[in-house]
């Protein structure tokens, strides 16, 4: 409800002012209106839920707590937003990230996916580990701090394929894709997913790559690493000529400003869903 009769308050004008609970919002007995918040208990629901099911969606969590906020679990406390959860989910992972570091433990897994020494005798459908520097017998990854943590996959044959595709098809283009839909990322990670599509439209898996960020610089780094793998395992110069990828400033950026002087040439494509969800909104 409204009030249209005018106020002055330390010669504010105020055009109108609100109830709450029948109380006029003047009179010096009336309560202060409650803001939507994340409370103490529900940090506490929140951070029992991530400790059980670390992989926990954020919407599953606001879906949670909003049922519990109207089961008056909480209280008088509104409801807080989506956004608020999500925030504070956000929060607590990035604080749980720095005080405990799990680069040791991807150090040692991906032990078990090193690229054999000798190539000839690597699994073809193995995968194995690229772009990162291997030194010291340990792979040297970064934190996600001021070091980026970067890793690509894929495997002796699913590069293998490419090849023979751009074998029998000389003077085609074999269109390359790079996607990173964040709605089918279950990582807390950005996950680059890099492949070809063939003449029917189906897409073929090329390899995976996981990074901490998504800069142009990440995009140029999977470029480069992609293309000295070709050549370190199958003498293969991979020099495609055309990439689709999302509306993404960062990939576009990544082809314009890094990857000019590794592969000539090559032209970016916004995908076809792309294409109409921009002309649509513009």
């Amino acid at each position: 409800m409204s009030c249209n009769v005018p106020h002055h308050d330390l010669q504010h004008y105020i055009a109108s002012s609100f109830y709450l609970l029948g109380t006029h919002l003047g009179e010096g007995n009336a309560a202060i209106p409650l803001a939507p918040k994340v409370t103490e208990q529900m940090r506490t629901d929140i951070s029992s839920k991530i400790t059980a099911d670390p992989m926990v969606l954020p919407k599953a969590m606001y879906k949670l707590i909003k049922a519990r906020c109207a089961a008056g679990m909480y209280d008088d406390a509104l409801c807080p937003t989506f956004k608020q959860v999500e925030n504070y989910i956000q929060y607590m992972r990035s604080r749980d990230s720095r005080l405990k570091s799990t680069v040791p433990s991807v150090r040692t897994e991906l032990e078990k996916w090193r690229l054999n020494d000798n190539i000839g005798e690597q699994d073809p459908n193995k995968a194995f580990v690229f772009g990162v520097p291997y030194m010291g017998g340990e792979f040297q990854l970064g934190d996600g701090g001021l070091a980026c943590f970067r890793l690509g996959s894929t495997a002796v044959a699913l590069m293998a394929k490419y090849r023979r595709v751009v074998a029998s098809n000389p003077g085609r283009v074999v269109l390359c894709h790079m996607d990173t839909t964040f709605s089918t990322n279950l990582s807390g990670y950005p996950v680059f997913v890099f492949g070809y599509s063939d003449f029917c439209g189906s897409f073929h898996l090329l390899c995976i790559c996981i990074t901490s960020t998504r800069t142009h610089e990440d995009v140029a780094w999977l470029l480069k690493e992609l293309k000295a793998t070709f050549m370190q395992v199958l003498n293969f110069n991979w020099t495609p000529s055309k990439i689709i990828g999302d509306a993404d400033k960062a990939q576009y950026s990544g082809f314009v400003r890094e990857l000019e002087r590794h592969i000539p040439g090559i032209d970016y494509l916004m995908c076809f869903f792309h294409v109409l969800k921009n002309v649509r909104y513009h």
